[in-house]
C-alpha cells in the first residue's frame, strides 16, 4: 500500500509538471462530442440524403461543385502554410504527407475546372456564397491566429478531410445515388480515400498527446466550429435558386478580355466575343482575376516544392 501510494504522488507530481500529458484522447472522438453537427455535416443533412436517394436538384448540386472548387482554392494555402509549419517543426512524416496532398489538391483544382465547364459553365462566374466566404476566412484566421501551432492546424486539416470522406462515402454506398454522381462519390468516398484520412487519423492521435488540457479544449471548440460550416455548406448549395439572368449572354469589353489575357485565362468557351447580352461582368472580372491568381500562386508553391 505504501509503495502504491508513492507511486500515486511520484505520476500525480509529473502530471502536474507535465500538464500536456493527455491519456486517451482521439480526434475521432473529440469531433463526435459534438454528436448533432457531427451527424447532420456527414450523414443526416437533407442535401446528403437527397444524394443518397437519387432527388437531389442538379442546380444544387453544381452550385455545392462551384462553391466546392473555391473552398479548395483556399484550402491549399491552408495546406501549404500546414506543410511550412510541419517543415520547420522538423516532423518530416507530415511533411511528406502534406507535400503529396498539395499536389493531389492541385490536380483536383484543374478536375474542378473541368467538370464546371461540363455541368454549368455559367456558375464559374459565382462568386463566393456567404457560407464560402465565412468558411475559408475561418481558415485563414487559424493560420493567422495559429502560425506555428502544427500540431492544432493539423487536427483541423484532418477534420476536414473526414468530413468529406465520411459525408461522400455514405453516397458511393447508397444503392439509390444516380449513376453521373458515382465519379463524385468515389472522388472522396473511396476506399484508398479513405485509407489516407485513416492515415491523417492515426498522426494526429500521436500528436495530440502533445497537447495541454486547455488546448485540446481549444480544439473541441474548431472541431465544433468546422461541423458547423460544413452543414452550413451543404445548406447553402441546397437553397439555391437559378438566375434567370445566367441564361444571357456574357459581353465582356475590350479591358476584360485583356485582363483575361494577361492572366493566360481563356474565355472563349463561355463567353462569346461577338454576342449580345449583358450579365455581371464585373463577376468576369473577377473570375480571372481569381484564376489568374491561383495559377500563379499554384504555380510559385510548385517551383519551391
Amino acid at each position: 500500500p505504501l509503495r502504491l501510494q508513492h507511486l500515486f504522488v511520484v505520476f500525480g507530481s509529473i502530471f502536474v509538471l507535465f500538464p500536456h500529458v493527455v491519456c486517451g484522447v482521439s480526434v475521432r472522438e473529440l469531433m463526435k462530442e459534438h454528436a448533432d453537427v457531427y451527424e447532420e455535416s456527414t450523414k443526416s443533412h437533407a442535401f446528403l440524403k437527397a444524394c443518397r436517394d437519387g432527388t437531389i436538384d442538379e442546380y444544387a448540386f453544381n452550385t455545392w461543385l462551384v462553391q466546392d472548387s473555391l473552398f479548395v482554392d483556399e484550402f491549399f494555402d491552408f495546406t501549404y502554410r500546414l506543410y511550412r509549419t510541419a517543415d520547420r517543426h522538423r516532423e518530416p512524416e507530415a511533411a511528406k504527407v502534406l507535400k503529396d496532398s498539395l499536389g493531389v489538391i492541385e490536380d483536383e483544382l484543374a478536375w474542378f475546372d473541368e467538370k464546371i465547364d461540363e455541368r454549368a459553365p455559367r456558375l464559374k462566374y459565382r462568386r463566393p456564397s456567404f457560407a464560402t466566404k465565412g468558411y475559408t476566412h475561418w481558415l485563414h484566421r487559424l493560420n493567422e491566429d495559429h502560425e506555428d501551432d502544427f500540431v492544432l492546424k493539423f487536427a483541423i486539416f484532418y477534420g476536414v478531410e473526414k468530413v468529406y470522406q465520411e459525408a461522400w462515402e455514405s453516397v458511393r454506398l447508397s444503392p439509390n445515388s444516380p449513376k453521373w454522381m458515382r465519379e463524385y462519390a468515389e472522388r472522396w468516398g473511396s476506399r484508398e480515400f479513405g485509407e489516407y484520412v485513416d492515415k491523417l487519423e492515426k498522426m494526429a492521435d500521436g500528436y495530440l498527446q502533445k497537447m495541454h488540457e486547455d488546448e485540446i479544449n481549444l480544439l473541441r471548440k474548431f472541431f465544433r466550429e468546422l461541423l458547423e460550416f460544413e452543414v452550413m455548406f451543404w445548406s447553402m448549395a441546397l437553397a439555391a435558386e437559378p438566375d434567370p439572368d445566367e441564361q444571357k449572354t456574357v459581353v465582356a469589353s475590350p479591358e476584360v478580355w485583356e485582363l483575361a489575357k494577361l492572366n493566360d485565362v481563356d474565355l472563349e468557351d463561355v463567353v462569346p466575343s461577338g454576342s449580345k447580352g449583358r450579365i455581371l461582368v464585373e463577376d468576369v472580372i473577377e473570375y480571372v482575376e481569381r484564376v489568374g491568381d491561383t495559377a500563379k500562386r499554384v504555380e510559385n508553391i510548385r517551383d519551391e516544392l
